[in-house]
């Protein structure tokens, strides 16, 4: 009796300092309540260190949670957070690393680089420069280059679109896969003009800003270096935003003897990497034996309605030309082939030893065609399939699906109907190989090409991206290895 009234006298002591009701069970009882007296005693412990911290310190010392945050990290082995995590982070602001891990270096120019790189001893930079590079706020860019147009215009007497021309010629040679967009820096400069801003606001601060440049141009050695300022300047914008510290190491002969290069692959199933093995890695890309792939339940997602796991969905026959819609395209029907091919997914989930809830992206070459997607998507629900991205392929970067739908959208056709093909140099945004490397190797299990063939087999002006093209539609009209061509889809 004396035992069960001291028992309950713990129970309820316990109970009031816990917040919660212990079990009747007196052996229960004794377990709960000893965990929870041993939890409250090491929260007053914490509680007791807490308001030490906070007397011992000095207005010199700063914020006690701040102190504290500096003591667990320099009590931490590992710490995961982004480039610009790390600046913004106060707690990190001294912090000392034995090594940096960079993930997805090929999109991280040198600014943000050095950001976490001073705070370490060794960089261990993983990524791949044949896909994306940096993301650039063209905005910005395009902002820059119509000044120095409007400048050199003043400066030699010559027409803006003359002057762009000039900037244009020096940064296409330097990224000749993102040109410059000629006609809407010459709207803008002209813009820039008339409103008076430039006049008032930005010709004195440019000449000033070029003067310096001038001068610390002038003290460099050597023949490389840019003739001019202006020069100096644009490629400087060029290179210094548009290629990562990844990219420049494995492209320099030097770096060889510590760059080790990864060509086996293990996340999708033969026939996905097969579309880039070639025209992307010159071949020195490969895929364990299907047996290693089962192990890894990589395996084809097929079955009624969807044959093969990597099937192209040739709208040529009775897609009408893509509509613009601000500085990109929409295709409707194209739209509805990729709606029509995810209920045929949906449907097949969880059938004949199928996943049963698989996930999915929907990736377009304009982002305008996502939204037109989404939109589609949101009148006709999925039931089974779990989604993970539907945007453009810049989004999708360092992430995967097990299926995967891209719409290419372009397509152009005549009064009659009848494909116009594309002129050379015209549709830049399909013939990036990196974006289209992207695309394609996001999928693991089944991948869907809708698109135009006549507009896709006529891009031109690009050598790599003609070679990709050739390749795709070499396989697929082999009709082996896990490729489907399908001439006249109707879903």
């Amino acid at each position: 009796t004396k035992t069960a009234r001291r028992l309950d006298k713990v129970r309820a002591a316990v109970s009031l300092a816990c917040d919660g009701d212990l079990p009747e069970d007196p052996a229960a009882d004794i377990v709960a309540g000893r965990t929870r007296i041993d939890r409250a005693a090491t929260l007053i412990r914490l509680e007791g260190r807490w308001r030490e911290l906070v007397s011992q310190s000095s207005a010199a010392d700063g914020d006690p949670a701040e102190q504290l945050g500096r003591a667990v990290l320099d009590a931490t082995n590992l710490v995961c957070t982004t480039v610009a995590g790390i600046a913004g982070s106060p707690a990190a602001k001294n912090a000392d690393f034995d090594t940096l891990i960079l993930d997805e270096a090929s999109r991280v120019i040198d600014a943000d680089f050095l950001v976490p790189a001073v705070r370490a001893r060794r960089w261990i930079l993983v990524g791949d420069e044949r896909q994306l590079p940096p993301y650039v706020d063209q905005e910005t860019e395009q902002h820059i280059h119509a000044l120095l147009a409007l400048r050199a215009a003043e400066r030699d007497q010559i027409p803006i679109e003359v002057a762009v021309d000039r900037i244009a010629s020096v940064h296409d040679q330097l990224l000749p896969r993102r040109r410059i967009r000629r006609q809407p820096t010459v709207d803008l400069a002209t813009r820039i003009a008339d409103d008076g801003s430039w006049a008032a606001h930005y010709r004195e601060h440019l000449d000033a800003e070029l003067g310096q440049l001038g001068q610390e141009l002038a003290l460099l050695p050597g023949p490389a270096k840019p003739p001019d300022a202006d020069a100096a300047l644009i490629t400087a914008l060029a290179l210094g935003r548009s290629l990562s510290r990844f990219e420049k190491c494995v492209t320099v002969p030097a770096a060889a003897g510590v760059c080790a290069r990864l060509t086996t692959q293990r996340r999708m199933i033969a026939p996905i990497a097969e579309l880039v093995r070639e025209p992307v890695y010159g071949g020195d890309y490969h895929t364990p034996d299907e047996a290693e792939l089962v192990r890894k339940k990589i395996t084809p997602f097929t079955g009624r309605g969807y044959r093969q796991p990597v099937t192209f969905f040739d709208g040529a026959r009775s897609a009408k030309s893509a509509e613009l819609r601000g500085t990109g395209f929409i295709n409707g029907f194209e739209a509805d082939l990729v709606v029509g091919v995810l209920h045929i997914w949906d449907r097949m989930a969880g059938q004949g030893g199928l996943p049963a809830h698989p996930s999915f992206s929907v990736l377009a070459l304009y982002k305008a065609q996502a939204a037109l997607i989404e939109r589609s998507l949101a009148r006709r629900p999925l039931r089974r399939l779990n989604r993970n991205v539907i945007d453009s392929i810049d989004k999708i970067q360092g992430q995967e699906s097990d299926l995967v739908v891209i719409s290419f959208v372009r397509a152009q056709r005549d009064k009659k109907g009848l494909p116009v093909w594309p002129r050379r140099g015209t549709g830049l945004w399909l013939q990036d190989i990196h974006r289209l490397n992207v695309a394609v190797t996001r999928a693991r299990l089944a991948l869907a090409l809708v698109g135009d063939r006549p507009t896709l087999e006529h891009l031109s002006g690009d050598d790599e991206a003609e070679r990709f093209y050739a390749n795709l539609f070499r396989l697929l009209d082999s009709g082996g290895g896990g490729m489907q061509y399908v001439a006249d889809p109707e879903l």
